[in-house]
């Protein structure tokens, strides 16, 4: 059998344990007779446009958003239903949870945006670790990737760095699986401001 193949098929079965283990935490939940008063978050580690399932008191069942979130909006979030005090390093930007807090979220067209920064790790195929340690090769990240949200357009910004700096633009209503990229060298006027926000 292909190597990749077996590899793919593995980290399914990964993922099949994982639905397994979050069926058997939301039983015995159930069975502890906590489960009305619990929040549960699921959801990814990686990549865009990762499925979060979220459920807990005053969360409406059944609806479904698309508001532009990112991971460390969790940790303001879960402090914010623990009713604990933000820390100082918070951007306090909660994930909307509540019916108020969706149609409040709706009225203003989700007009945020995200700055994330990713350093690259030096990982084979197979997800193993070629080198002991590794070390950042730049104290500004491999990786920048800027999405906004403003009114009813949605655009990303990556800037990839290496050998050479690459820069990618993708306008997500029309292009939502970054298909069609958009040149900067060609369009220049877009390297100040796009929608009067600075991209660079």
């Amino acid at each position: 059998m292909d190597a990749d193949y077996e590899f793919y098929c593995a980290r399914l079965r990964t993922l099949q344990r994982v639905d397994e283990t979050a069926e058997q935490v939301v039983l015995r939940l159930n069975v502890a007779g906590v489960l009305e008063n619990t929040y549960i978050f699921y959801t990814s580690n990686k990549d865009i446009r990762v499925p979060m399932l979220i459920r807990g008191p005053g969360i409406p069942v059944g609806w479904k958003v698309d508001f532009v979130t990112t991971l460390v909006d969790l940790a303001p979030t879960i402090f914010e239903v623990a009713r604990l005090e933000f820390k100082e390093e918070f951007d306090i930007s909660q994930v909307p949870l509540t019916t108020g807090e969706i149609e409040e979220e709706r009225s203003s067209r989700g007009q945020h945006e995200y700055v994330n920064v990713e350093y690259e790790t030096k990982l084979d195929l197979k997800g193993r670790r070629v080198e002991r340690r590794m070390e950042a090769q730049s104290p500004s990240g491999t990786t920048l990737a800027r999405r906004s949200e403003l009114l009813d357009r949605a655009i990303i910004y990556i800037i990839w760095y290496g050998t050479r700096m690459n820069m990618s633009f993708y306008y997500l209503m029309t292009d939502p699986y970054e298909l069609n990229k958009f040149y900067l060298h060609v369009y220049r006027e877009y390297r100040l401001t796009f929608l009067g926000y600075p991209i660079e």
